[in-house]
């Protein structure tokens, strides 16, 4: 390295240091016969320890309204939840069309019926229920692909299996 770039490189990283920002840096590490580069600078917040606040509410018209939830099926919605998911977090069944998720929705639908009649709560019926075949169990010990259909499904397809 020719010692002009050496003593260049070294005032750069003192002024970055030291405060003077980028672009004084960048200007001491050009050539002293090179054209000045264009720098192109946004402004900086300033660091704060404080953690930041969530903006306040601009219309607060009244406390929030609970509304009834829709009836019946909604695949479309089923589909976008599943869908997401897989596209999140690692899945076993990345080629699962839509058919075959909705077919998967409507075993976790039946399952989580005939459980519920046999007097269980939807937790007992979902703990280390798989409705894939062959699914291996995640490094926490569930089964994350169906945990996942079966959420969508109670949401979506069977809502009257929330219990």
């Amino acid at each position: 390295m020719k010692r002009g770039a050496l003593i260049g490189t070294i005032a750069a990283a003192v002024l970055v240091l030291g405060g003077a920002g980028v672009g004084a840096a960048i200007a001491a590490t050009q050539a002293p016969d090179a054209a000045p580069t264009p720098i192109v600078t946004t402004a900086e917040t300033p660091a704060s320890s404080e953690p930041a606040s969530p903006p306040a509410p601009t219309d607060t018209t009244g406390p929030l309204v609970a509304e009834e939830p829709s009836e019946g099926r909604d695949e479309a919605a089923f589909l976008a939840f599943v869908r997401l998911r897989q596209a999140t977090y690692p899945t076993q069944i990345p080629n699962a069309t839509d058919e075959d998720l909705i077919a998967t929705g409507d075993i976790a639908c039946a399952r989580l019926s005939d459980g519920l009649a046999e007097g269980k709560t939807d937790a007992q019926i979902v703990d280390g229920l798989s409705v894939i075949e062959g699914e291996a169990k995640s490094d926490a010990g569930y089964f994350s692909d169906s945990g996942v259909i079966i959420a969508s499904a109670q949401m979506n397809l069977c809502p009257e299996t929330i219990g």
